[in-house]
């Protein structure tokens, strides 16, 4: 809401986490967290919904060399 009242757009982009890849990454980190709080942030994460608020929402994926970038989808 303050963002609108100062005549800011409000877009938001979610990327994509697998807990798998997540974890794996984790363990090639020289300073890795533990598992069991990768695992509880997660299980804790919430999709965003366009309902919240957002101008525009999009999906990041990830793709080869990169990411794809899609329209957000309530039913993601």
């Amino acid at each position: 809401a303050p963002a609108k009242a100062g005549g800011f757009r409000a877009i938001g982009y979610y990327f994509q986490s697998q807990l798998d890849a997540c974890l794996t990454r984790n363990q090639a980190r020289g300073a890795a967290v533990p598992a069991a709080a990768i695992k509880g942030t997660h299980r804790r994460l919430e999709l965003p919904a366009t309902g919240e608020g957002f101008d525009e929402l999009f999906y990041v994926r990830p793709s080869e060399g990169g990411f794809a970038v899609e329209d957000w989808s309530d039913e993601v």
